[in-house]
């Protein structure tokens, strides 16, 4: 789970395959699907400082990170995870504008935040 500045509650649905915002000010839910579907099996997350949720997808092989604006409630980015196995826990690092996660083939791996206004959306 991800909170942002404005207060909503984000959340993945391994079973689903669902990226899900809960805002407590309507006690309403939105939820988009994941890029790979209901096999997406989104497991870890990280929000940046820009807010942009980054989540591990571990259900396609290799894992997938995909990043997800809350701002303008869109993913924005896909990247594969090479090394084999899946991502578990995240941590997302402001001062050096990347997150860490683990991978339970034993590696430990950072993702750099790249300029993201200069993304094209996938």
């Amino acid at each position: 789970m991800e909170i942002t500045e404005d207060g909503n509650v984000w959340y993945v649905d391994f079973m689903g395959g669902y990226l899900g915002r809960y805002n407590p000010e309507n006690k309403k839910f939105e939820e988009w699907l994941l890029p790979a579907g209901e096999s997406s099996r989104p497991y870890g997350t990280a929000l940046d400082e820009d807010g942009v949720i980054w989540i591990a997808q571990t259900g396609p092989y290799p894992n997938e990170m995909v990043g997800f604006d809350t701002n303008k409630e869109q993913f924005i980015s896909s990247t594969v995870i090479k090394e084999g196995g899946s991502i578990r826990h995240m941590y997302y690092d402001p001062k050096a504008d990347s997150f860490w996660f683990g991978i339970d083939t034993g590696y430990i791996a950072r993702g750099k935040v790249i300029d993201k206004d200069s993304e094209k959306g996938e």
